[in-house]
């Protein structure tokens, strides 16, 4: 999440009782990953997943930050609960114990992991208020059924942000990290592209499509920028540049065709689009499609000699599936900071 972005919320729901050792570790991760991610979490007091969450989330962060990144939702069964100082807390104002109206108000999205009953009045509440909800299907439960319900309801009430295809990815079980969950709730919450894609329309159009496809399905097509998606009809360069330094990736699709020397002109498209992102200090990934060879450093202004100095991408046309999962790595280290 962008740090300088207001702060997404979460809320957290699943079973209370008789965990599995899998629905620990999977709880575990999330609490884990929501911390690292920089979103809030909204958790019940409850036993079972609320607390192993909430236990994993804390530990993640500095104990500074806690009281300003945890919202506990009030167990009116359990009033003498000690809560983390200072951190807000709602009401338990459902018609039932375990369904907060006002946890549903002040949340974003939710994640339910398993539950038995109490959990789904939650995460139903959620999705008529048209938030994103992403279950852990694989777990059972209730989650499965709401995974369930929401690919039954798909054509009419889908998930903002996702695909189809995307939210069928949850079904897909994960033991170390969960990283699919990661992707797709960071897609649901996108409000500004975080990957931008730079080419020719003389040159590489249909790969630079087929590129945006499989970016938009691993990070969400608002999470990438591409300027027929993206532009509406009278828009012009600064429009685009202006839309560029909002996402954290430039990546550089160079074909047989993408005449370097174009880049001589100031008004080019193409320099200012990397000239725009080395000033903003975006991580910039050239990509030759193809057996297209890199420029070389005389046939490009000064001002890109940087370019020179990078590692290139190669989209191997005839192993394509294998080449976007090099770039997706390429990417997913400055998007979600891997190693």
């Amino acid at each position: 999440m962008d740090p300088t972005s207001e702060m997404q919320w979460i809320l957290v729901t699943g079973a209370a009782s008789e965990l599995s050792s899998e629905e620990v570790g999977v709880s575990k991760q999330i609490g884990a990953m929501l911390a690292r991610e920089g979103y809030g979490l909204i958790v019940g007091d409850w036993d079972g997943v609320d607390w192993i969450v909430k236990a994993a989330f804390l530990e993640s962060i500095p104990r500074e930050e806690q009281a300003s990144r945890i919202k506990h939702v009030a167990n009116r069964q359990r009033a003498d609960l000690v809560h983390v100082p200072d951190a807000a807390v709602l009401e338990d104002d459902g018609p039932d114990p375990g369904y907060s109206r006002s946890a549903v108000l002040a949340a974003d999205a939710g994640i339910i992991v398993s539950g038995r009953k109490g959990s789904k009045p939650s995460m139903d509440a959620l999705m008529r208020h048209q938030k994103p909800v992403l279950p852990v299907p694989f777990l059972g439960s209730d989650a499965f059924e709401i995974y369930r319900d929401i690919l039954a309801d798909w054509n009419e009430r889908p998930v903002q942000g996702l695909t189809e295809r995307q939210f069928l990815e949850l079904m897909k079980p994960w033991r170390r990290s969960p990283q699919t969950l990661t992707r797709l709730l960071r897609a649901s919450l996108a409000t500004n592209p975080e990957i931008f894609i730079s080419y020719r329309r003389d040159d590489v159009s249909i790969a630079a499509g087929r590129i945006f496809d499989e970016l938009g399905h691993a990070y969400g097509q608002r999470s990438v920028f591409i300027d027929y998606a993206n532009l509406n009809y009278g828009d012009n360069l600064e429009r685009i540049v202006a839309q560029l330094i909002k996402c954290r990736v430039l990546v550089v699709i160079i074909g047989p065709d993408w005449a370097p020397h174009r880049l001589n002109e100031e008004d080019d498209y193409v320099r200012r689009e990397i000239e725009a992102a080395r000033d903003e200090k975006l991580s910039v990934i050239p990509l030759l499609v193809g057996r297209t060879s890199p420029p070389q450093r005389s046939e490009m202004p000064d001002s890109l000699g940087f370019i020179w100095d990078l590692n290139f991408a190669i989209l191997h046309i005839s192993d394509w599936a294998r080449s976007i999962r090099q770039l997706q790595a390429a990417i997913d280290k400055v998007v979600f900071q891997t190693a």
